[in-house]
């Protein structure tokens, strides 16, 4: 249990936050899968958007961790805030609600969805574009 919920905070802090790609082996399972806001995408592909991630100009500032859930099963359920900044300079919260699963003490599945927080109303468009673009 406690296992799980570490290895989440420590992955979430190295490659999402420090883009500590270098490190990916330790967190993924070669047979890796995910989902992400409806698109299924394997563990080449989902590198590639981190990579795309690490090579913009847009930084994930802060992540903050809202809930973080075990189950008995050994998935984990996650729900964090994304501080994003962009190279506009404006800063952008992405809101995520993600379940992961786990083999051999390496992520072998996420279901993530991805939605904008801010700014909610005039630029909900071109969030949804970056969230496709970096995120997903």
């Amino acid at each position: 249990m406690e296992a799980e919920l570490t290895l989440v905070k420590t992955m979430l802090n190295t490659i999402l936050t420090h883009q500590e790609l270098t490190r990916l082996d330790e967190f993924f399972h070669p047979a890796f899968i995910a989902v992400l806001n409806g698109e299924n995408i394997n563990r080449t592909r989902y590198i590639e958007r981190l990579t795309d991630l690490k090579t913009s100009n847009a930084d994930i500032t802060d992540l903050k961790i809202r809930d973080l859930f075990w189950s008995e099963k050994g998935a984990v359920t996650a729900h964090y805030i994304a501080l994003i900044t962009p190279e506009n300079g404006r800063i952008d919260q992405v809101d995520v609600l993600a379940l992961w699963q786990f083999k051999a003490g390496k992520l072998i599945f996420v279901n993530e969805v991805a939605w904008p927080l801010s700014p909610v109303a005039a630029d909900f468009a071109a969030d949804c574009t970056f969230i496709h673009q970096y995120i997903i």
